[in-house]
C-alpha cells in the first residue's frame, strides 16, 4: 500500500495513531492545528522527502489574538497547601489518559523514593495527595478562567498548541522553585513515552527584572518553543519542601497560539 492509499484509509475511519511512532504524520499535522485535508497533503509530502516546517514553525492564528500572538490564555495555579513531607514533590498537569492511573506513569521517574501519591478530583479542582510513612502534603491545581477539571477534560477531544508558558512565583522566599524539575512528557497508549526536561532558569533574560516571572519560550516570536497540549501530554513541575510562610502558588500562564476540536465532524 502506498502513502496515498494508506492516508486514503485513515480518511475513512482508520487509526490514526498507528502511524504515531512517526513525527511527519496526519495526526501530529492535525495535532498542530492544521484541518483534515491539509494535514493528509502535508503527511503525504513529507513522508516524500519534503522538508515540511516543525512544530516551532507554527504561525499563531485563532480570534481574539493578543500582543503575544495568542488565541487565548489560561492561567494554571499549582497550590503547595503543606511541608510535612521534607522532599521536593513533583505534580503533574494535564495529559488526561493518566488521570485513572493516578499519573503514576508519568510521575514514576520523578517521585522520591519511598513517596506514593494519589489524585482526586474535588470541587472543579484537581488534589494530589502524597504519603510518605505517616506524613501526608496536598498539592492543589486551580484554573482562573475555566475549572480545571473541565479543562483537562476538554484536552481529550481538543488539541491546543502553546507558544509560551509564563512561569510566575509571588512568594519571593520560594524562587529556588524554578530550579525544579520542569519537563514535557508525551505518553501514547500505544507504548511511546517521550520526556523533554526543560531548564527554566536558562530563560532569564539579563534585562528581565521581575525576579518572580521567567517566559519559558519567547512570548513575542511566533517560531519559538511551541508544544501541543492533548490528552497524551503532561507537564511536570516540581514544588519546594520549605514552606517559610505557609502555602505557595506557582502560576503557569499558558498562551495558546491555536486549537483544533478534534470531535467527530473535525475528522472527516
Amino acid at each position: 500500500m502506498n502513502v496515498e492509499q494508506y492516508l486514503e484509509t485513515l480518511s475513512q475511519g482508520g487509526d490514526l495513531e498507528s502511524l504515531e511512532a512517526f513525527d511527519n504524520t496526519v495526526e501530529n499535522f492535525v495535532r498542530l492545528g492544521h484541518s483534515m485535508p491539509n494535514a493528509k497533503k502535508m503527511a503525504v509530502r513529507a513522508m516524500k522527502g519534503e522538508k515540511i516546517g516543525a512544530s516551532k514553525n507554527v504561525n499563531a492564528f485563532g480570534s481574539g489574538a493578543d500582543k503575544y500572538g495568542a488565541a487565548a490564555q489560561f492561567d494554571v495555579k499549582v497550590t503547595r497547601n503543606t511541608g510535612n513531607i521534607n522532599r521536593v514533590l513533583p505534580v503533574a498537569l494535564f495529559g488526561a489518559i493518566d488521570y485513572e492511573g493516578n499519573y503514576s506513569a508519568v510521575l514514576g521517574t520523578y517521585l522520591p523514593s519511598g513517596v506514593t501519591v494519589s489524585v482526586a478530583k474535588t470541587s472543579g479542582n484537581m488534589v494530589f495527595t502524597y504519603t510518605e510513612g505517616v506524613a501526608t502534603d496536598t498539592i492543589t491545581v486551580t484554573c482562573s478562567q475555566v475549572a480545571y477539571n473541565s479543562f483537562l477534560q476538554a484536552t481529550i477531544t481538543d488539541v491546543m498548541t502553546v507558544r509560551a508558558i509564563r512561569y510566575t512565583l509571588t512568594d519571593t522566599t520560594q524562587l529556588t522553585n524554578f530550579d525544579n524539575i520542569f519537563a514535557v512528557v508525551k505518553r501514547s497508549l500505544y507504548g511511546s513515552d517521550k520526556r523533554d526536561n526543560i531548564s527554566v532558569t536558562s530563560y532569564r533574560e539579563p534585562n528581565q527584572f521581575q525576579s518572580g516571572i521567567i517566559d519559558i519560550g519567547d512570548v513575542k516570536n511566533a517560531s519559538s518553543n511551541v508544544t501541543s497540549i492533548d490528552k497524551e501530554t503532561s507537564l511536570v513541575i516540581g514544588m519546594n519542601d520549605t514552606l517559610a510562610s505557609g502555602a505557595f502558588t506557582a502560576t503557569l500562564s499558558l498562551f495558546v497560539n491555536s486549537y483544533n476540536k478534534l470531535n467527530a465532524s473535525s475528522r472527516l
